[in-house]
């Protein structure tokens, strides 16, 4: 168990932590007040801009399932007691 919270911070952690050292040390050299604070901000900032494509995509989906949702509740109160006529009426609308 010990190897996979090595290769763990080995490939997660520490790049993390050396990045946010560098931006701390960045700032720090050029005297800005707070500058942990900003190098926190900076950082989850970055990392926001990183998993931007997978975020929109997943927004995409969760609003599309929100749309349908409506028309699946009102299939299920028609077909309330079969579930074979349910999945045949969900395919042909093509949900």
């Amino acid at each position: 168990m010990n190897s996979i919270g090595d290769i763990f911070n080995l490939i997660f952690f520490g790049p993390i932590i050396n990045l946010l050292v560098l931006i701390f040390q960045g700032l720090q050299a050029i005297h800005i007040p707070g500058a942990l604070g900003f190098s926190i901000l900076i950082l989850t900032i970055a990392i926001r801009f990183l998993v931007w494509p997978f975020m929109t995509s997943q927004i995409k989906a969760t609003k599309k399932m929100a749309d349908l949702k409506p028309h699946l509740n009102e299939l299920k109160q028609k077909h309330k007691g079969d579930k074979k006529a349910f999945a045949e009426e969900t395919c042909i609308q093509g949900f």
